[in-house]
């Protein structure tokens, strides 16, 4: 009895793992054979990215790696400056996106916000 007990786990076990194997089969990335065998409609072209700038220095970048790039968020709403109240909104059709890397806009703030410490510490910058 006990010998068929381990049988019947076993059974259950390799049940769940094969149900586990068809469901990552299913939830796979395509390669890119499949890709180019679906169309090209998901191509850019630099027609797509006509008037969105990149808000990073060209010397910012590592030669040979990739980096990706995502929309900088823009505000929606026109705030009046002394009341701090939305007035009005903001003319989206405007060519005014912009590309950049979070990681790389967090370092250079980052950076930044060590030298106006090193400044303070050194009696150059207001404390």
């Amino acid at each position: 009895q006990q010998q068929k007990k381990e049988e019947d786990k076993r059974g259950k076990k390799k049940k769940k793992q094969k149900k586990k194997r068809v469901q990552n089969a299913q939830l796979s990335i395509p390669t890119e054979e499949e890709e180019e065998q679906n169309g090209d409609d998901n191509q850019y072209t630099s027609a797509d990215l006509q008037g969105i700038q990149v808000s990073h220095a060209t010397s910012d970048f590592q030669s040979g790696s990739t980096t990706i790039l995502t929309l900088a968020d823009n505000s929606i709403l026109t705030v009046d400056p002394d009341t701090q109240k939305a007035t009005g909104v903001n003319d989206t059709s405007a060519n005014n996106a912009q590309l950049i890397n979070v990681n790389m806009a967090s370092d250079s703030k980052a950076l930044e916000n060590l030298k106006r410490k090193r400044q303070i510490e050194l009696g150059v910058g207001r404390a």
